[in-house]
């Protein structure tokens, strides 16, 4: 995985809930904070470039599941088409959903797969865009489409619905 994707999914997850815990160091037992993996996470890459995000997921966060989800532009219509969808029938409730593009120009692609993986029975409050590099038109067009579910912090400080570094990093978290 590149590294700017493994930091950017690191602190996307970072965003969930944990639980208390022991774990066995060599020094004896140590009291951690871990995610919560009853509230499990799926992560859906949209391919190909969506594979950069998810080639080593489970090395980070070895109980996430991977599903695939192929799109590209109708050169006709200039909408998404799916040419391969391997999203569950139904998304389990409380489950996490990091949908991942690398890059978002004008966000249609992404809009599509949201709107997909809610036919899919997930709810948008479920539904986390982690994207590395994400243009002003896909913001403003996820904010018209998703009214109250995006909204714009640029500082370097990570907040709970959208995180922005400089260039580098959007976590955008549609609830």
């Amino acid at each position: 995985m590149p590294p700017a994707a493994a930091w950017l999914y690191i602190e996307c997850v970072s965003w969930q809930p944990t639980v208390a815990r022991e774990v066995q160091t060599p020094l004896g037992p140590a009291a951690v904070q871990s995610i919560d993996d009853t509230q499990p996470i799926m992560n859906v890459p949209i391919l190909r470039a969506g594979l950069a995000f998810a080639e080593q997921v489970t090395s980070i966060l070895p109980s996430a599941r991977i599903f695939h989800l192929g799109m590209s532009r109708n050169e006709e219509t200039l909408l998404p088409s799916i040419y391969l969808n391997k999203l569950p029938a139904k998304f389990p409730d409380g489950c996490h959903i990091f949908l991942m593009d690398p890059m978002l120009a004008t966000g249609g692609t992404m809009a599509a797969a949201v709107n997909l993986i809610e036919d899919h029975g997930a709810n948008i409050e479920q539904i986390t865009v982690t994207s590395a590099i994400t243009c002003p038109p896909a913001i403003e067009n996820l904010r018209q489409l998703f009214p109250g579910y995006v909204t714009n912090t640029k500082t370097p400080v990570l907040h709970p619905n959208i995180a922005y570094w400089h260039w580098f990093q959007y976590c955008l978290k549609l609830s």
